[in-house]
């Protein structure tokens, strides 16, 4: 019997350029044209030593990539434990079928689908499937178009749910009906640890219905204060100890303002926001390096036209 290949720690193919068409020539000599992210796949579906990490963020999967990474999951990368598909370009229809993949997955802990247009199709295929998974410990649907049906769909969720500790919804529409729906499961939730809702469409009524829910189950923080939410209209923070906003929240660089510098800096300096940019920030929209390490395509014997 062979023996089992060790797994790999992480894979990130992140720097790899994928805007063009891969021309890809069979034993016979037939040539097929197969998109950047199928080779991608292929590959990774061939990796050796298998991956238990997979950071596949700004890769131009679409809903068609989303898809056979779902297959993915169900076979060569069955214990997958993290894996980044923020930015990918996957829509609902691709949402769905890594949301079933991910319920039937015995390994995965974290996965980010950050800004992606999962919307509350999406959100309600992966509420569905964290009914019955019970590996997940973290779920990002950040920036995801999720409103309050998809709010709904995973307050409902939560409430059977025994392994989800962080669950970040942050930068999606949900207005008040949905924050008090995932306010009512806060309260009690036995596992959740971090719920990000900021800048959501909620205003006083969401704010309220949140802050006494953290109140009530205080094992559950908001990433950020209940205050800073872009929600409108009133109402406090429940928890004095979060009324600062986080220094490294903003980062602003004042000095490109024109007739309002001066007084846009003093302002700054009096909120505490920092005015340099950070030393680890990566310029906007270019992902970071791939880490060290060669990866080599490959000409499969049976290529699939388009």
């Amino acid at each position: 019997m062979q023996a089992a290949m060790p797994d790999q720690p992480e894979l990130d193919v992140r720097a790899m350029r994928d805007d063009s068409i891969v021309v890809v020539e069979a034993d016979d000599g037939r040539q097929s044209a197969w998109p950047a992210w199928k080779h991608l796949l292929e590959d990774i579906s061939i990796a050796n030593p298998v991956p238990t990490s997979l950071k596949l963020s700004y890769k131009n999967l679409g809903d068609a990539g989303a898809c056979r990474l779902a297959e993915l999951l169900g076979s060569r990368l069955s214990r997958l434990e993290s894996l980044d598909l923020s930015c990918t370009s996957v829509g609902s229809v691709g949402a769905v079928a890594v949301a079933k993949a991910v319920g039937a997955h015995k390994a995965l802990k974290t996965l980010d689908m950050s800004s992606n247009a999962v919307a509350d199709t999406g959100a309600a295929a992966f509420a569905l499937a964290l009914r019955s998974n019970s590996s997940l410990e973290s779920l990002s649907l950040h920036a995801c178009l999720v409103g309050d049906r998809g709010a709904r769909d995973l307050a409902d969720m939560l409430g059977v749910n025994k392994t989800l500790r962080t669950l970040n919804l942050r930068q999606n529409y949900i207005a008040d009906e949905g924050a008090a729906a995932i306010a009512a499961a806060l309260r009690a939730s036995p596992t959740l640890a971090v719920l990000d809702l900021q800048s959501n469409s909620y205003r006083a009524a969401g704010r309220k219905a949140l802050s006494e829910a953290y109140d009530h189950n205080r094992r559950v923080q908001p990433s950020v204060p209940l205050s800073w939410h872009t929600g409108g209209g009133g109402g406090g923070d429940a928890r004095s100890t979060l009324a600062k906003a986080p220094r490294s929240l903003v980062s602003v660089d004042i000095a490109s303002s024109s007739s309002s510098s001066s007084a846009a800096a003093s302002s700054a300096n009096a909120s505490g926001l920092q005015r340099k940019k950070p030393a680890n920030a990566t310029t906007l929209g270019v992902p970071p390096p791939s880490p060290g390490g060669t990866y080599s395509r490959r000409s499969p014997t049976t290529p699939e036209h388009l």
